[in-house]
């Protein structure tokens, strides 16, 4: 039997909306050689399990479920799935994610094959938020460079997961401080990238989800901040100081970010400040016309008035009723008409 050329390495929890579309998205591929799907289920608390175990009884030959009786974590789960890829290329999917051509897998392959200098390549991803408020967008947005550097990947994560394929075994084993990150696939893009370029492939091929249930877009920006400044550090540690100047670049980056993002939620704040100062002067003129009327029913001029004015109103209600009432008299009978003799 031809040994496996690609494994699918993908993880899932309570991805129950999405993850039959993930896997049959992958069983779709039209390759020449063989590949497998190998699916990390972490216990997911919905209905994610049995809905693999049924594409694992359908299609035995391609998809191997690893089900653990607990659940490991993000990171522990994704490294026992990838640990136990048997390809000599792994293509990253996520279980809320899905491939959209047929073709990816064989045009990766060829790739990589024919740029034996690339440790991986990537392709555009549509990026569809689940609000269907957000227009989509791809990602990353106008990539025009036919080739990318582990110095580019310390400035951003430019690759959507279910874009990047990559040789297997790289490298020997995993720096323990990769299971305390909070982020799995940049770091895994970093190391990889200290093997080889990035090639980048023009097709779109994949689709991105964001949504509320999602590993990382459903973090808030605080949290994914955090998570992304203390994978800098240990990657900084990890190559001793090598990247240092770049790893510094993208914390000052972050850093005039943030001073932005300060200064516009100061600037919302006083706008809010003096909005309400506004409706408290506002309230105030509100109170002051209340008063200003009770003092007038109150006083002699508004009896005075209002006694003058009754008898007229009584008067205009009198005719107004004359004028609205129907004539109760019987209306006069019409002349017979005459027929001719």
């Amino acid at each position: 039997m031809e040994s496996v050329k690609v494994s699918v390495c993908m993880v899932t929890y309570n991805h129950e909306r999405y993850i039959a579309q993930a896997v049959e998205s992958a069983l779709a591929q039209q390759t020449t050689f063989p590949f497998e799907v190998v699916v990390g289920e972490d216990c997911s608390t919905d209905g994610t399990r049995p809905i693999l175990q049924d594409l694992a009884r359908r299609y035995p030959d391609r998809v191997r479920l690893q089900l653990p009786e607990r659940n490991q974590g993000m990171m522990r789960n994704f490294l026992q799935v990838l640990s136990n890829c048997r390809g000599k290329y792994v293509a990253l999917l996520d279980g809320d994610d899905y491939w959209t051509s047929p073709r990816k897998l064989e045009l990766q392959v060829a790739a990589l094959e024919s740029h034996p200098e690339w440790a991986m390549c990537f392709h555009p991803a549509r990026c569809v938020c689940e609000d269907e408020i957000t227009e989509p967008t791809v990602l990353p947005e106008n990539w025009q460079r036919p080739e990318a550097t582990l110095v580019d990947l310390l400035e951003r994560n430019f690759m959507a997961t279910g874009s990047v394929m990559f040789r297997n075994c790289l490298f020997s084993e995993f720096p323990a401080w990769f299971t305390d990150l909070k982020i799995g696939d940049w770091p895994l893009h970093i190391l990889n990238a200290a093997h080889g370029k990035i090639g980048f492939l023009p097709e779109a091929m994949s689709v991105y989800r964001i949504h509320a249930g999602g590993i990382w877009s459903g973090q808030k920006g605080g949290s994914r901040l955090a998570a992304e400044l203390q994978m800098l550090s240990a990657i900084d540690h990890h190559f001793a100081g090598k990247y240092a100047e770049a790893i510094h670049q993208n914390r000052l980056k972050t850093l005039n970010w943030l001073t932005g993002e300060a200064q516009h939620a100061r600037d919302n704040w006083q706008r809010l400040v003096a909005s309400q100062a506004e409706v408290a002067r506002l309230a105030e003129e509100n109170r002051a016309l209340h008063k200003l009327q009770e003092t007038w029913y109150r006083s002699l001029t508004h009896r005075i008035t209002r006694e003058t004015l009754r008898p007229l109103r009584q008067l205009r209600s009198h005719w107004r009723r004359l004028w609205d009432e129907p004539d109760r008299q019987p209306a006069a009978a019409a002349p017979p008409i005459s027929k001719a003799a």
